[in-house]
């Protein structure tokens, strides 16, 4: 009885407090094919050049993130950059993630060269903020 509300009530008045702070990855694909990202488990798709993908809310912590992604049959060289795969760290529910990929598709060359930029985001602007 007591323990568990006297847990609860803190835990409740800081939700209120903080409002709808929460952890969050936005994701959008402007690389010429088709890119799956990888995360908690989960294959996430995401379409050539129009793809979008919001993940939220995310609990704190530190995850793993890859991605798998095509190419036409043609290219015969394919540079990666180490953005595509890493860690991503999740601190108070209020880290944001904007990871965009991108690429260069060179046909003549028979080239594909992919990217993905992340941003990493704190938004630390709550009063109610303590580390």
């Amino acid at each position: 009885g007591m323990i568990r509300l006297s847990v609860l009530i803190p835990v409740l008045a800081a939700a209120l407090l903080l409002g709808c702070a929460e952890n969050k990855i936005t994701i959008t694909n402007e690389a010429a094919f088709d890119v799956y990202f990888l995360f908690q488990g989960d294959r996430h798709y995401l379409e050539a050049q129009t793809g979008r993908l919001v993940l939220s809310p995310l609990p704190n912590g530190r995850f793993e993130y890859s991605t798998t992604y095509s190419y036409p049959s043609n290219v015969k060289k394919v540079v990666a950059y180490d953005d595509l795969s890493g860690e991503l760290e999740f601190t108070r529910d209020r880290t944001e993630y904007v990871m965009m990929y991108s690429s260069v598709y060179l046909p003549a060359d028979t080239s594909y060269t992919i990217y993905l930029n992340v941003v990493r985001s704190d938004r630390l602007n709550s009063t109610a903020a303590t580390p």
